[in-house]
């Protein structure tokens, strides 16, 4: 059972004027002419707007080809896409930095650094997935985890209110903590817990945060020794189908609570319904293998 979703998450829309501070590094990282200068003036406002179309488009080409990861060599292009659109991000927060004193030059500092963190979070789901379905030993997965977790926590510094970034570092640090083994990841409870409820502070309809809350909980030792509550389980997974009905992830994440609880017949009704629902639309990987594991749990609870 996947820890989080691997969803394509929405991503949050550039506004005109972060163009404007890119202009310089996404020219250099994307090689837009040899010699490029930043203009002494500023942009015209049509030029900044053609800027921010091209970076949204940027986005949306590596979102396309993460949607058909389960080609190694797509999901390697997406890849190659975010890594010079962060690297553009960086040369022009450093651009920046000649051209005010008072500017800190870091694009992954705190604060909103919109095209770092676009890059940043997409990049820490990116290693997530290759982790997930990396044919390598288990120090190779946990090198790739770490570069998530990284990216991921990158994502949180460079902007503390987005909810992606602080999803998917939860996401990648649950995955950790499976790879480790629960009684081994006890220390990673606290954190995960808490991204989470930055991430439903944020947006308190977030299916996936709720979705995660709902397997931290069902997966956990009880109290004392932590904070394992199937009540509280159940109602995190009801959450997340309420507001992602058609995903099959968290049908699978509710049925595996009432399988928890001996609710059989309830849970054989629920992953039934999962393995007839079409895989969501753009993420056709993901509910290939939900499907998978909801006819394996079915296999597993036929006579009970």
């Amino acid at each position: 059972m996947r820890f989080g979703s691997v969803r394509v998450v929405r991503g949050h829309l550039l506004v005109m004027a972060l163009a404007m501070g890119l202009v310089m590094g996404f020219a250099a990282a994307f090689g837009l002419g040899v010699g490029f200068r930043a203009p002494e003036a500023k942009l015209p406002v049509a030029h900044a707007a053609s800027e921010a179309e091209s970076l949204a488009a940027l986005l949306k080409t590596a979102d396309e080809l993460y949607a058909t990861r389960s080609d190694p060599a797509n999901l390697q292009k997406s890849i190659d896409i975010l890594d010079k659109l962060l690297a553009s991000a960086n040369v022009s927060a450093n651009a920046s930095v000649n051209g005010n004193p008072n500017a800190s030059g870091n694009a992954n500092a705190s604060g909103d650094n919109s095209a770092a963190y676009e890059a940043l979070w997409r990049l820490g789901r990116a290693y997530r997935w290759q982790a997930e379905k990396a044919q390598a030993s288990g120090g190779e997965r946990m090198k790739l985890l770490e570069k998530a977790k990284d990216y991921a926590e990158r994502a949180t510094r460079a902007n503390e209110q987005g909810a992606d970034g602080h999803y998917w570092l939860g996401v990648v640090l649950g995955r950790i903590g499976e790879e480790r083994g629960v009684l081994n990841s006890l220390f990673l409870i606290k954190p995960i817990r808490q991204e989470m409820e930055k991430v439903l502070a944020i947006d308190p309809k977030y299916a996936g945060a709720h979705h995660v809350l709902g397997v931290l909980y069902r997966k956990a030792p009880p109290r004392p020794l932590s904070i394992g509550d199937i009540k509280k389980a159940l109602q995190e997974a009801n959450l997340a189908v309420k507001y992602a009905p058609a995903d099959t992830l968290y049908r699978v994440g509710l049925a595996e609570v009432h399988i928890a609880l001996k609710e059989y017949d309830k849970a054989r009704g629920i992953l039934e319904e999962a393995v007839k629902t079409p895989p969501t639309p753009g993420d056709e990987p993901a509910g290939e293998m939900d499907k998978a594991t909801a006819r394996d749990l079915l296999k597993q609870i036929e006579k009970k």
